[in-house]
């Protein structure tokens, strides 16, 4: 069996590679949101490492390998495991980690993530913040936020695999008295407020498209709820009014 011998942090430079560990490469993927969490956050779970043959103080990484090189430039330590005799030769050891650590692993389901995305929104602000500090993408993070807005029987089919997440807004539109069969790009008309006339309409688009938010988020298609009630509140404390008020000028007086 598996035996960890310690845990402890260890020097990044003394952390190596092990060249069986992803050779093709898919490693590779999204480790720029990999690095924002590590910043922001730590690394959360220990790598798992064997002693390098023939180099005291130094490791071979078995599971980890994405952790430590997003940690470049960002953490000078790491927190590993080190790992003791397996019940298998030393060229099986890696992929026999490797997978079993893949599959202890579950993944949150879409409506848990959804509700743990709807926790920390409501403890950070907005959805910019949350894609600040997990490094998710802002797509990903308003596709899932918007399941909060779903029945249960919604979330009943998405969570059984009959709904994906990506057919939820529909979902909700015919839930709401829209008209069932409509184009997924059809929407129910935005409040006046929330159209190309508002006063901060281009500073609230300029947010949503440097977010990235999808298209079919933004009221009026100008942009989504949370850019524009941004774009308010910013506004708010650069006029010394209070957040949510937004400041307009005062109108002038016909000249006679």
């Amino acid at each position: 069996m598996t035996r960890i011998i310690r845990t402890g942090y260890k020097a990044r430079e003394n952390l190596h590679p092990d060249p069986a560990n992803r050779p093709d490469g898919s490693g590779h993927q999204d480790l720029d949101g990999l690095a924002v969490t590590l910043r922001h956050l730590g690394c959360l779970q220990a790598l798992q490492v064997r002693p390098y043959p023939g180099r005291a103080g130094h490791y071979i990484i078995k599971d980890g390998w994405r952790r430590w090189a997003a940690s470049e430039g960002i953490l000078g330590e790491l927190p590993v495991q080190v790992l003791g005799e397996l019940p298998v030769s030393a060229r099986a050891a890696g992929p026999l980690i490797a997978v079993t650590t893949s599959a202890q692993k579950v993944p949150l389901g879409p409506v848990e993530m959804a509700r743990a995305l709807g926790e920390l929104l409501a403890e950070v602000g907005t959805q910019a913040r949350i894609c600040e500090l997990t490094g998710m993408r802002p797509a990903t993070v308003s596709r899932h936020l918007l399941l909060l807005q779903a029945s249960e029987a919604t979330l009943e089919a998405v969570r059984t695999g009959k709904l994906g997440v990506g057919k939820v807004r529909r979902a909700i539109a015919e839930e709401r008295g829209g008209r069932p069969g409509a184009k997924p790009g059809r929407r129910r008309r935005p409040p006046a407020h929330f159209t190309g006339t508002h006063p901060l309409a281009a500073a609230a688009a300029e947010r949503c498209q440097a977010a990235g938010h999808e298209a079919w988020t933004r009221l009026a298609e100008v942009a989504c709820g949370p850019c524009f009630e941004d774009a308010i509140r910013e506004d708010a404390v650069n006029q010394g009014g209070r957040p949510g008020v937004v400041m307009q000028m005062p109108r002038r007086s016909a000249v006679s």
